[in-house]
């Protein structure tokens, strides 16, 4: 068998499949980015929606503020790790009570781990 005509025939078949591969790869990663960058996006309008709704009900509690507030505070356990959860139920509990002034605390709290957590600002 004639070494050249292998080489020939092996860089032959590389010039074709490398740039199939490349552009492969490249949509996979472009794909992988796209859902990281959904995720991100889903996090933090949740918890700038959820802490904008506790700031709401506490300064105004109405029944609409009411409302965003159980609409936020459903959707705040799947963006945020467990161990900001008993902050979370304590403001939720004050709120419930209709203990406003006592839910400040927690809130502020919260916002802060999630600011030092997060950073979200920074990463947009």
């Amino acid at each position: 068998m004639d070494f050249d005509s292998v080489f020939t025939g092996a860089a032959f078949l590389l010039a074709i499949a490398s740039p199939i591969i490349s552009t492969g790869l490249n949509i996979w990663h472009q794909q992988r980015m796209k859902k990281i960058e959904l995720n991100f996006l889903y996090q933090t309008e949740t918890i700038e929606n959820f802490l904008s709704a506790v700031s709401s009900v506490i300064n105004c509690d109405s029944a609409k503020n009411e409302n965003d507030y159980y609409l936020a505070y459903g959707k705040i356990y799947s963006a945020i790790p467990e161990q900001f959860w008993p902050l979370v139920d304590e403001i939720d509990v004050k709120i419930r009570s209709q203990d406003m002034y006592q839910a400040i605390k927690p809130l502020r709290e919260l916002s802060k781990e999630l600011a030092k957590t997060y950073n979200l600002r920074a990463k947009i």
